[in-house]
């Protein structure tokens, strides 16, 4: 089965949190939590070529929280407010996303789905 969804590049880090929302660590932030997060997903993956230690510099950046702000629609303090709770769930550290939770940037998503031996068959 196909599904094609018609996204721009930054609504594509947004639809990618939400299809994850089922899933650890994603169901466990809230909808304004996944927000940020895609918001800094795709000011990461904005900037290709650049070292991953300059690239958590700049979408830390006052003016890239302040952008995401803007966007959102939400105070800035809001921002580093969601910035701190995400911190606490492990998904940023020391103003770095955790590399195994970052999104990349793809063109298409497949899923596989692998029959769990805890669940019963119907």
């Amino acid at each position: 089965m196909q599904v094609k969804l018609p996204v721009g590049d930054r609504a594509k880090y947004h639809v990618l949190t939400e299809i994850f929302s089922f899933t650890a660590p994603f169901k466990s932030m809230s909808r304004r939590e996944r927000q940020v997060y895609a918001e800094l997903n795709y000011y990461y993956n904005k900037l290709p070529g650049i070292d991953p230690k300059k690239k958590n510099k700049l979408i830390f950046d006052y003016d890239t929280r302040r952008e995401i702000s803007d966007h959102l629609g939400v105070k800035p303090e809001q921002i580093y407010n969601i910035i701190s709770l995400l911190k606490k769930k492990k998904l940023i550290i020391k103003n770095n996303l955790v590399p195994k939770y970052i999104l990349p940037d793809v063109k298409t998503l497949t899923f596989n789905f692998v029959e769990n031996a805890n669940t019963e068959n119907k």
